[in-house]
């Protein structure tokens, strides 16, 4: 399960890339702010979140420990066991553009 936070949860969509079916997804807070993939094998996945002009990727958390996070690489690293769910959370804030 994939979750997008954002401050403020203005329904600004964010690109998701996922090598589980090597496809793409977009989520956006509150209106659709949860990806969950069903029927997966064990195993390990990556999911990343393309970059939000204005945006600034504050954390990346897995609630799985084997799995983790990296705001470095935008990656959510996933190690998925047999009949395992994990649940992955992306956190965003708005940073608005300075006045000089």
């Amino acid at each position: 399960v994939i979750v997008k936070e954002a401050t403020p949860a203005n329904d600004t969509v964010f690109s998701f890339t996922e090598d589980y079916t090597h496809g793409t997804f977009s989520l956006s807070d509150p209106a659709d702010n949860t990806k969950t993939f069903t029927d997966v094998p064990p195993g390990g996945y990556s999911i990343t979140e393309d970059a939000a002009p204005g945006w600034t990727l504050d954390d990346v958390t897995c609630d799985d420990d084997n799995s983790t996070g990296s705001t470095a690489t935008r990656t959510a690293t996933i190690s998925l066991e047999d009949n395992e769910t994990v649940t992955c959370t992306f956190s965003n804030t708005y940073n608005p553009p300075t006045d000089i």
